[in-house]
């Protein structure tokens, strides 16, 4: 494979994870913003589908999302969490990508 394809392959990895980053937050979002009681919400988010995911790509991709983990209710973690990373996939919408 020639270096412009590898590059290109590299391109569309990178593009596919963000784009992959930015679809599970919004995920999480509906989650959060839904009817479900908050014990729901949270088995949901905190799942292999959705924070295992995310960190695993965020990891991928070089960079960690920190948040404030307030340990104090469903709600309050839910929120905490799904805050964070809505707030690092709007910064990473911006590459236009």
């Amino acid at each position: 494979m020639s270096q412009e394809k590898l590059n290109n392959h590299d391109a569309d990895l990178f593009r596919e994870k963000i784009q992959g980053f930015i679809n599970i937050t919004e995920l999480a979002k509906r989650i959060r913003d839904s009817d479900l009681e908050w014990e729901t919400k949270y088995d949901l988010i905190f799942s292999n589908h959705i924070s295992v995911r995310l960190r695993n790509i965020a990891e991928g991709l070089g960079f960690e999302v920190k948040y404030y983990d307030p340990d104090t209710s469903y709600q309050a973690d839910v929120i905490a969490f799904v805050d964070a990373y809505s707030n690092k996939a709007f910064e990473l919408s911006k590459l236009h990508i």
